[in-house]
């Protein structure tokens, strides 16, 4: 299993614990360890025993994906998004773009990790936030694996950075989750395959929508309203 746990060593900028993203492995916990910086978690792991999730490295960044966006804290430091091998080698994923900070959800059995990152360090005039897109990081493509642009469905930001919009990814190295529309209010289901444009799964009539989870069929499910404006998500199956 893979997971997190407070250290008991407090974290002077925000007052907390620290995390650690941790392994068990035959009843034992392992400390993954960080890119020096104070907090790392453990989102996924393969049959493999790779882990992939997020640690700060101790570059200072005023939106710090877990400093500014979980607690409002503007002075922490860059999140990144990394895979532990078994040995627990730690790798940085890296980011889109020019973005700073990136975070790892899922790893599938071919290794490829599925997450979101900044494309810029500069923030959006609306959001407020630097623009952020899910990523697909293929261990075998380029020299020490590549990171591709999921995109959006018009809107600055897609994929688990939007709330209760968690994402899947399958063996297959396809994408599903949710991505705010041109407006930047109202949000749908995508699908995405390397090669190909996001696809809009549309919703039952309403504004918003979410797809939660893909398995090797590409069977989807996950939520969507009915009629109106975004309101009680329900789910659904395509």
């Amino acid at each position: 299993m893979a997971g997190s746990s407070e250290n008991g060593v407090v974290d002077p900028i925000v007052g907390l614990n620290e995390l650690r993203g941790v392994r068990w492995t035959d009843m034992a916990i392992e400390d993954l360890g960080t890119l020096g910086g104070s907090h790392s978690m453990a989102a996924g792991i393969n049959s493999r025993g790779q882990v992939v999730g997020f640690a700060l490295n101790q570059t200072p960044d005023p939106f710090s994906m877990y400093y500014f966006r979980i607690f409002g804290v503007g002075n922490g430091t860059q999140t990144r998004a990394v895979m532990w091998d078994k040995d627990n080698t730690i790798h940085d994923l890296g980011t889109l773009g020019t973005g700073n900070d990136s975070w790892g959800d899922f790893v599938n059995e071919r290794g490829q990790v599925a997450g979101f990152s900044y494309t810029s360090s500069f923030p959006d005039p609306i959001t407020g936030l630097p623009p952020t897109h899910p990523f697909l990081w293929d261990p075998n493509s380029g020299t020490h694996g590549k990171m591709f642009d999921v995109g959006t469905l018009g809107g600055s930001s897609a994929g688990s950075e939007i709330p209760n919009m968690q994402g899947a990814l399958n063996n297959l190295g396809h994408i599903v989750g949710g991505s705010y529309l041109a407006d930047d209010q109202n949000f749908h289901p995508f699908f995405w395959e390397e090669g190909k444009p996001i696809r809009d799964l549309g919703t039952l009539g309403g504004s918003c929508g979410t797809a939660e989870a893909i398995n090797d069929a590409d069977e989807v499910v996950g939520r969507a309203d009915v009629s109106g404006p975004c309101a009680g998500l329900i789910a659904v199956s395509s």
